[in-house]
């Protein structure tokens, strides 16, 4: 199912917005001009990862959970110490201005 979040020009070069998609909360992401879009809970205690720390490396991107440190891939959602959590990432996608996930 896709699903239109926002417009591009609402987010501000890098920055990160919540929404909800069918009762689940997701945070979309923009790091230097990428979109990414996971759910918004850590697996481990449910901890916002929108509120989280973000670094991005020549691996990529990750996202690290505010509560408790465990960190992800923000493309692929599995965990960068164990390959066994993952969090559940969104396709992104930009079409006539808009930003949109499924």
């Amino acid at each position: 199912m896709t699903t239109r979040l926002t417009d591009v020009d609402d987010l501000d070069g890098d920055d990160r917005k919540f929404f909800d998609v069918d009762g689940e909360e997701i945070v979309l992401f923009v790091v230097d001009g990428d979109y990414y879009a996971l759910r918004n809970f850590c697996p481990h205690m449910e901890g916002p990862l929108g509120r989280g720390r973000i670094r991005t490396d020549q691996d990529g991107c990750t996202v690290r959970c505010p509560c408790h440190g465990w960190e992800f891939d923000a493309e692929s959602g599995e965990a960068t110490f164990n390959d066994k959590h993952t969090v559940k990432t969104y396709d992104v996608f930009v079409e006539d201005g808009g930003i949109y996930v499924e």
